[in-house]
């Protein structure tokens, strides 16, 4: 069997659940996932995505724990992903709460003004 696969009790390979990194059959002989796809966190529900449990998280250790936040947004705190254009006017993606390092056009990143500006011909 692949990795992501498991042996079901006829012998055959059967494939885990999309967002499973890997699956066996438990005791109930139901398919179940052992570790996750990135992007989702193991809970008592099984495979969760990091985004339904902290709006905005791209990547998660835990349901209480995000690592990185989607495009556009930074990390506020562990658990609240905060959006760059709410910290920073017309900041399309940003490291952190002061680190603009896209703005939406036709805004340029100004290093020193720490943010976007309008481009010289407007």
């Amino acid at each position: 069997c692949s990795a992501v696969s498991a042996v079901d009790l006829s012998g055959r390979c059967v494939a885990c659940i999309s967002v499973c990194l890997r699956c066996a059959y438990n005791y109930a002989c139901s398919l179940m996932c052992l570790s996750c796809q990135a992007g989702y966190v193991f809970t008592t529900s099984g495979c969760t995505s990091c985004s339904s449990l902290i709006p905005n998280c791209g990547s998660c250790w835990s349901q209480y724990s995000c690592v990185s936040c989607a495009t556009g947004y930074y990390k506020a705190s562990d658990t609240l992903c905060s959006s760059c254009s709410s910290a920073m006017v017309n900041c399309a993606q940003c490291n952190e709460a002061n680190t603009c390092v896209q703005c939406v056009a036709p805004y340029t990143v100004n290093q020193a003004l720490s943010g976007c500006q309008c481009p010289q011909a407007y």
